[in-house]
């Protein structure tokens, strides 16, 4: 019997709700869902309550927002006050209360000035509305329209394409590289390059061709003048592509282009194999630039490389799980694990020492992982604790204690003394690591490159803290002691 009472009941709640959504007002029209432009600007998102009456003209009245973030609310209260229904047999009466959850979404996008879908509306029902706003803090200008986004239809023997880069606060290159379709390649050097002035090259006629093809599409000839973003001492690139005819010129400011563009850009200094002036046959190049080959073309640099120095875990896992050999090397002998070392984090590390990296692998000239990471100033303890030689000596006879001595890292130094670090050992001009700090504090660090550091020197030898000099020297000279 109570079985039977309880059925009874739910059929009757079942039958009482389906009338009342049967009978619910049928939305017919409202204007436009507006996502605050100040609140874009905040990068405020999130739901928005509102509770609202209809009248017997099918209009919204009461409405009143009963919770979400206040950038929003009058937003969301002037979009349901032009909600219109249609109320069929139903009378309503301004007591019944109705509500509607908007949400407003942002999501970070390359955004063209030309496309006038954002932001995107999402309905299922007049209680719930979704707004996506397409947002980025890059400008663009001199978008093409009409026939200048046209393609060429051939590429003459006089065509090429010319990469700039410009100099930054810092030692970003400067250069210009140029690829002709007939394969003569123009380099001409700026600052913080091993060639500085012009030189020329040859590649093979059909290699120039292949990448001037790559520029011969929709999407190039679509993209805007010029992206940037509203930050300082950034470096900015510049392309020039002449085919058929027609030139288009980009510029690029902080890497605000397309990655597909900044791809296309890296094909130039591949292809043209800048690299040799950027920074000189590989098999000669120091180890204090290897920061610097993370991003831009080098020979022999692996997308396992360049995941591991990114700390691209994601990345760096799949190509493990491929099988990808851990120990590979680039053109001067640098290892995955070197690369991972300079990422300034330790996770590539772990997961690479993990899957058999070897911590003592070392470069022809004899760098090991540990002094990439000193230079990076940073004492690995992972690095250490899978059996890296903690006073391996390159053919220089530099140790990785020399090269955190040249850094002044208190504390990293610290950390190098109690794992074992030889105070006492010499390179091959027989300086020790106190000499190197002594060196570094007046801006003459043995590892000064010309084409990659920042520093000019010090007319006095004011390079480092005061006390972190005192603390660092200490250091040393105690350890010295004790050693003898």
């Amino acid at each position: 019997m109570h079985r039977f009472f309880f059925c009874v009941l739910l059929s009757l709640l079942v039958i009482s709700a389906f009338a009342q959504t049967a009978n619910e007002p049928v939305l017919k029209s409202y204007d436009p869902l507006v996502y605050p432009p100040i609140a874009r600007a905040a990068r405020v998102f999130g739901q928005v309550t509102v509770e609202f009456s209809i009248n017997d003209k099918g209009e919204s009245a009461s409405v009143f927002a009963t919770n979400g973030p206040g950038m929003l609310k009058g937003s969301a209260e002037n979009f349901v006050k032009s909600l219109k229904f249609d109320l069929g047999d139903s009378v309503p009466t301004l007591e019944t209360k109705y509500q509607t959850t908007i949400q407003y979404k942002m999501v970070e996008k390359t955004i063209d000035p030309r496309d006038d879908s954002n932001p995107v509306i999402h309905s299922d029902s007049f209680h719930h509305f979704e707004i996506t706003a397409f947002v980025s803090d890059v400008n663009r200008y001199y978008c093409p329209e009409g026939a200048d986004e046209d393609v060429p239809a051939v590429i003459a023997k006089d065509d090429f394409v010319e990469v700039s880069r410009y100099a930054c606060m810092g030692s970003c290159p400067e250069y210009s590289v140029k690829v002709q379709a007939d394969g003569k390649v123009i380099w001409d050097g700026g600052w913080f390059v091993e060639v500085k002035g012009r030189r020329e090259a040859r590649i093979d006629a059909n290699t120039a061709r292949n990448l001037l093809e790559k520029f011969r599409t929709k999407e190039f000839w679509s993209y805007c003048g010029n992206y940037s973003r509203n930050i300082t001492d950034s470096s900015g690139t510049g392309i020039t592509v002449r085919l058929g005819g027609k030139t288009h010129n980009i510029s690029d400011y902080a890497e605000s282009s397309p990655e597909a563009l900044q791809e296309l850009l890296l094909d130039v200094d591949r292809t043209a194999d800048s690299h040799r002036w950027r920074h000189g046959d590989p098999a000669k190049e120091p180890i204090t630039r290897i920061a610097e080959d993370v991003y831009l073309p080098k020979p022999g640099v692996t997308p396992m490389m360049l995941a591991a120095a990114r700390n691209e875990m994601d990345k760096l896992k799949v190509l493990i799980d491929a099988g990808v050999n851990v120990n590979e090397t680039d053109a001067s002998g640098w290892s995955v694990l070197m690369y991972a070392a300079r990422s300034s984090s330790s996770f590539p590390v772990q997961m690479l020492l993990k899957a058999g990296a070897n911590p003592n692998q070392s470069s022809p000239h004899g760098d090991t992982p540990l002094m990439v990471s000193c230079l990076d100033r940073s004492w690995d303890d992972d690095l250490v604790n899978a059996g890296a030689n903690v006073n391996a000596q390159n053919k220089d006879g530099q140790t990785a204690l020399m090269m955190l001595a040249a850094r002044d890292e208190v504390d990293e130094i610290r950390d190098a003394l109690k794992a074992g670090a030889d105070v006492s050992l010499k390179d091959k001009q027989g300086r020790t690591a106190l000499d190197y700090l002594k060196l570094a504090s007046c801006g003459k660090s043995p590892f000064y490159d010309s084409v990659t550091d920042g520093i000019y020197g010090y007319s006095k030898c004011t390079a480092f803290h005061a006390d972190d000099l005192q603390k660092a020297k200490k250091l040393l000279e105690d350890a010295l002691r004790h050693k003898h």
